[in-house]
């Protein structure tokens, strides 16, 4: 079973087409047998590209569906996350440049404060000439 799943999952299912009566004989003869054994190659892309009609019972079929149907939820969560990951890091970005420039102007402002007070608060000295 592991070298057809091999063939079967390397090849697109256009290059096994002359064979497809083939293996969903395979596949319905086998299916419950691999629930309950759970082989490895028996994973969830391998999964995936099984056509649900092939699936023997209802209650295969169903719980299939049902799994296929959680996986996709997942993997759009997924990638929902990653989205909002990356809006979050480009508004920190933005938020920290933000402050940096805001940082840098009060910085600025604040050392001209300075500047202008000392000019006022030290008194110049007269010199006289003798």
């Amino acid at each position: 079973d592991a070298k057809k799943a091999k063939v079967i999952s390397k090849r697109s299912r256009h290059h096994w087409s002359s064979i497809t009566e083939e293996v969903r004989s395979w596949v319905e003869s086998n299916w419950s047998s691999w629930e309950e054994k759970k082989p490895k190659w028996l994973d969830e892309n391998m999964k995936a590209q099984i056509p649900v009609e092939w699936i023997p019972s209802k209650e295969a079929k169903k719980a299939e569906m049902e799994r296929r149907s959680i996986v996709e939820k997942v993997s759009e969560l997924k990638s929902n996350r990653k989205k909002i990951k990356k809006k979050v890091k480009k508004s920190t970005s933005n938020i920290t440049r933000t402050f940096s420039v805001g940082e840098a102007r009060m910085l600025s402002s604040s050392s001209k404060i300075d500047t202008t007070i000392s000019r006022t608060i030290v008194p110049e000295k007269k010199y006289k000439r003798k």
